[in-house]
């Protein structure tokens, strides 16, 4: 293997080219990371793909939007991070774009196909935690019951909404979601903005 000299000289080589080849191919978006207000500002009039679309919704992975596919990250082949328990088939969309941070550095702006949703008020700051402890996701309980998720499948709509104070949660199925990966590349990779 060597002297000790010949072997420290080959792990700093190696360090250097990793953290070489990494930057250049992984962590170029995040060297000037895009804030909340920029993105929102990238967003202002970009056309929708669905007539029924009003707003964009967001979806927070640790995907590059260049390989990003919604049912490999739904079903956790790439995703990295804790899913929880959800319901069978259905995923966490989100009103804020500091929520969808929360969950990886990429932010996936998302459209619905189908509109029709039951919604619900909470008087909380975090209302995704609010259906998580009714759900059973959460180890803790609310003090109330709510049965959103009864209440949700019996209504026979699209999306569940649970409204907070300051952001909502949306869920629904996630062939229900269109994400807009070209309007994210567009946003992390185009070297003109």
């Amino acid at each position: 293997m060597g002297t000790l000299n010949e072997q420290c000289k080959f792990i700093a080589k190696t360090i250097r080219e990793f953290l070489n080849e990494d930057q250049s191919k992984n962590l170029a978006p995040f060297i000037n990371e895009k804030s909340n207000d920029e993105l929102t500002d990238f967003l202002n009039g970009k056309k929708f793909v669905s007539s029924k679309s009003k707003r964009f919704f967001y979806h927070g992975t640790q995907i590059s939007p260049k390989d990003f596919v919604l049912r490999d990250d739904y079903e956790g082949e790439d995703g990295n991070t804790w899913n929880g328990d959800l319901p069978e088939g259905y995923l966490f969309l989100t009103t804020s774009l500091d929520e969808a941070k929360a969950y990886g550095r990429y932010i996936i702006p998302c459209e619905l196909k189908n509109i029709s949703s039951k919604s619900f008020k909470t008087n909380a700051d975090n209302p995704s935690q609010i259906f998580d402890r009714d759900y059973g996701i959460d180890l803790y309980r609310n003090d109330k019951q709510y049965s959103f998720w009864q209440k949700f499948e019996d209504s026979m709509k699209d999306v569940l909404i649970i409204k907070g104070n300051n952001k909502d949660t949306l869920i629904t199925y996630y062939s229900n979601v269109i994400p807009r990966t070209d309007l994210a590349i567009e946003f992390y990779y185009d070297k003109r903005k």
